[in-house]
């Protein structure tokens, strides 16, 4: 889940908050093998220049694992490369799940019928 905090990037003032909203969401698109598209926050927190958008520095395979369940708005079930951390609030927003744990949800997922509860 969601780390919490703030971050602002200095030069703009823009400011992301690293929660995980609460609710009840749809599953409303699956990826296999998803590409991490970084936006510009990823790249404020490790000190590096912001590329412009669709730059090939942008996108890391892998850092979801080997799916994705699409939540909306910004927010999706995936896959994490350091499985140590399950269950501790360290990502900046969406969920993180084992391999095994994530390929059983997402072969019987459904788009658009599969409810999400986060509490």
């Amino acid at each position: 889940m969601g780390k919490g905090g703030i971050l602002i990037d200095t030069k703009t003032g823009r400011k992301w908050e690293f929660v995980t909203p609460r609710g009840i969401f749809t599953i409303i698109s699956k990826t296999i093998n998803p590409i991490w598209c970084k936006p510009d926050w990823a790249f404020i927190e490790e000190k590096k220049p912001i590329p412009l958008p669709g730059a090939p520095e942008r996108n890391v395979l892998g850092e979801l694992g080997q799916y994705a369940l699409d939540l909306g708005f910004g927010y999706k079930i995936h896959g994490t490369l350091n499985e140590d951390m399950l269950g501790r609030p360290v990502s900046h927003g969406c969920i993180r799940l084992g391999a095994a744990d994530l390929e059983y949800i997402f072969k019987r997922a459904k788009i658009n019928k599969t409810p999400v509860y986060v509490y």
